[in-house]
């Protein structure tokens, strides 16, 4: 084989015997040989702290028949993804595993869903996975034109309008895909603020020490200050509870982790009415078997421009629930659909987490140019208090807490008595 090209920091299991091993089960042709084989890693900013990844083009060499009569001399752009072996806190939410089954088990059957209502595909071709290392080798959709948005822009309305829709689609088609199989998603259990998880906890307890320390230097922000200060004992169960399944309400599986850097976007051949030509979702790390209103709350908080945050949220959510329920009819969803009156109360019932991601964590979403990991934001001393501060310098961060956290408060987020009913807390 010639024309090769393997960077020096590329991992020594990355090889031309590896890959091949997986095209040819792929293409169920055990003929299949590599031509030529280049790689090259994505940056430190791009992997993120669950995950390295590496950009592989190969050319390979497919003799005799394989699957849809694939043969000859072809070209794949690859992105193979290996878990960091470092992120132990990780583990708890068994991260790796869920991922694997989902890109080996899930997308096969909720691509045959999508076959069945016409849809367009919504993830990426998976070409393999190796459990041994928790690696999985996907198509790279950037070469077809498909792009990340910057979370600092944010999507404006008829961009989160597109991507509603397509995420509306997925939440009914993984209802749809657990009411044939009760079993399909048990691994799913834990998303990053459920109860039987800490991982993110200490992030979420030091950074709203921080919004109250902000928040004190304004005066005429007292009876905000106050009333946080009142709850700061109680930020971690009120996030559990947001996360608790409630089996009275509409529950269906999760992303986890929607925000703009895991939404491919193809914007080729788009137009005004319709921006994108097409949306991939990626990177089901979180997933979990819940409300979907967390998922509604994560992505309208963190990637929808600030404009538009919170004056369109009520328009938007009854339009994710117009395709939602048009969705589960087509695929004779036998549970009950929930009115809008109902799904509208599940949402505010969990306007807790819109609270938290909108002010605790999406300051770090975006002031992801800092100096700083992740571990830093976690830590109880000066040097974690002083990462933490870092976050909310930005006058962007701060004409968001002047915005949202009235808003928060004028909808009872901040009060004592604040719950969910009762029903969603676990029984003692």
């Amino acid at each position: 084989m010639s024309g090769n090209t393997v960077e020096s920091c590329v991992p020594k299991w990355l090889h031309v015997k590896f890959l091949e091993e997986h095209l040819q089960n792929y293409y169920k042709n055990d003929g299949v040989k590599l031509i030529t084989f280049h790689v090259k890693p994505f940056s430190a900013k791009e992997n993120g702290f669950t995950s390295s990844m590496y950009r592989v083009k190969v050319t390979l060499d497919i003799p005799g028949k394989g699957v849809g009569e694939v043969k000859g001399v072809k070209t794949l752009d690859l992105i193979v993804k290996e878990a960091i072996g470092d992120a132990e806190f990780l583990q708890q939410y068994d991260v790796y595993k869920k991922e694997l089954l989902f890109y080996e088990q899930i997308i096969p059957k909720m691509n045959e869903k999508l076959k069945l209502l016409n849809e367009t595909d919504m993830f990426p071709e998976v070409y393999g996975a190796c459990k041994s290392r928790n690696i999985i080798i996907l198509e790279d959709l950037s070469v077809k034109g498909y792009q990340v948005l910057p979370v600092i822009r944010g999507y404006n309305v008829l961009e989160t309008k597109s991507i509603l829709r397509k995420l509306a689609l997925f939440h009914a088609i993984c209802a749809v895909l657990q009411e044939e199989r009760s079993d399909i998603f048990s691994i799913c259990k834990l998303g990053h603020l459920s109860r039987g998880a800490n991982g993110f906890n200490n992030f979420y307890v030091g950074t709203f020490e921080t919004v109250i320390e902000v928040l004190s230097e304004w005066p005429e922000f007292d009876v905000y200050t106050n009333k946080l200060r009142r709850i700061g004992d109680q930020v971690i169960e009120r996030g559990y509870q947001t996360y608790d399944m409630n089996p009275e309400h509409f529950n269906t599986l999760n992303h986890g982790d929607l925000w703009c850097p895991n939404v491919m976007l193809k914007m080729t051949n788009g137009t005004e009415e319709h921006p994108f030509e097409n949306v991939n979702l990626i990177d089901f790390q979180f997933s979990y078997w819940g409300s979907p209103t967390t998922d509604l709350h994560y992505f309208m908080n963190t990637s929808i421009d600030g404009n538009h945050r919170p004056e369109r949220f009520y328009e938007l959510i009854r339009g994710y629930h117009e395709h939602l329920t048009e969705f589960l009819k087509q695929l004779n969803y036998h549970k009950h659909i929930p009115t809008w009156t109902e799904f509208y109360k599940q949402y505010q019932d969990r306007r807790f987490f819109g609270f938290i991601v909108s002010c605790l964590l999406q300051p770090m979403e975006i002031n992801n140019h800092l100096n700083f990991e992740f571990k830093d934001f976690c830590m109880n001393d000066a040097n974690g208090a002083k990462a933490r501060r870092s976050l909310y310098e930005g006058e962007q961060i701060r004409a968001n807490l002047r915005k949202l956290i009235p808003y928060y408060d004028q909808m009872g987020t901040f009060e004592l008595n604040f719950d969910l009913g009762g029903k969603n807390k676990p029984k003692s």
